[in-house]
């Protein structure tokens, strides 16, 4: 029933009719999703209703025992905080882009435990969660889910640091989180299929090395890294000009043009 002008609230029954895939997207249902606490099957896997006007607790329609894999709420009215998603276990992706999320994540929340994430373009100004036991870090380093990962935070209001965790994910494939608060120095990231790395526009510091040559996509700019860039800047990846190490008490070159001459001054 997707891309219609359906509009009011989104009514059941859903209980017990072994619903497999639903999409509602594009019409403008705007029902308050906690009335429908528990009411969507278990047997739902696949769930799409972006671009509408939906608002509550998006995870409140599932069961305990929900076999969801998809899930597509971007561009809604969510504008709690971030629901918590770990009961649902088979979720594969799950996008949340282009609403008001704000505050922190969800306590035990595993960067990469959801093989497709988009929270960008929300308020959360929290910091990125760390890797809470060394139990949760090993099963998701080495456990059964082995899916290409790619996360995308940009434009929001995120602080404090990268979780080292999160440059040890060896299936991560892209990361976005440009456009944030965040700050410190930048771990490197080990990934052999690392293909996006953006974190610009950031108050990021400390030195990158050329491990970051090796990815096809990669923007630094608007940071604060710290000499020398990275060999590859200017030419394959975006950056910033950097701060030399000490600060700007070392001498510096710089070189004005005036008329057809050369003016060099050291400072």
């Amino acid at each position: 029933v997707n891309s219609n002008m359906f509009s009011g609230p989104l009514a059941g029954p859903f209980e017990n009719t072994g619903l497999i895939s639903l999409s509602v997207a594009l019409n403008a249902f705007n029902t308050e999703l906690s009335v429908l606490d528990g009411t969507f099957p278990k047997t739902l896997e696949f769930l799409d209703c972006h671009s509408n006007e939906f608002s509550g607790d998006i995870t409140a329609i599932f069961p305990s025992d929900t076999r969801i894999a998809y899930l597509n709420a971007r561009d809604n009215a969510f504008a709690s905080a971030l629901p918590d998603t770990n009961f649902m276990t088979k979720l594969e992706e799950l996008t949340l882009s282009d609403n008001a999320y704000v505050g922190d994540f969800p306590s035990e929340f595993i960067l990469g435990s959801i093989p497709y994430l988009d929270l960008s373009n929300n308020r959360i100004n929290g910091t990125l969660p760390d890797s809470s036991s060394m139990m949760a870090f090993t099963a998701r380093i080495f456990g059964s889910k082995s899916s290409p990962v790619e996360i995308y935070l940009q434009d929001n209001k995120i602080q404090g640091f990268l979780p080292l965790y999160l440059s040890q994910l060896q299936n991560l494939t892209k990361l976005n989180i440009s456009s944030n608060d965040m700050s410190g120095d930048v771990p490197e990231f080990t990934s052999p299929i690392l293909s996006l790395f953006d974190i610009s526009h950031n108050s990021f510091t400390g030195v990158v090395g050329d491990w970051v040559c090796e990815v096809n996509d990669v923007d630094l700019s608007e940071t604060y890294l710290s000499c020398p860039l990275p060999t590859c800047c200017g030419t394959t990846i975006s950056c910033s000009t950097c701060i030399p190490v000490g600060g700007f008490g070392i001498i510096q070159s710089m070189y004005f043009y005036v008329g057809v001459g050369v003016l060099l001054i050291l400072v």
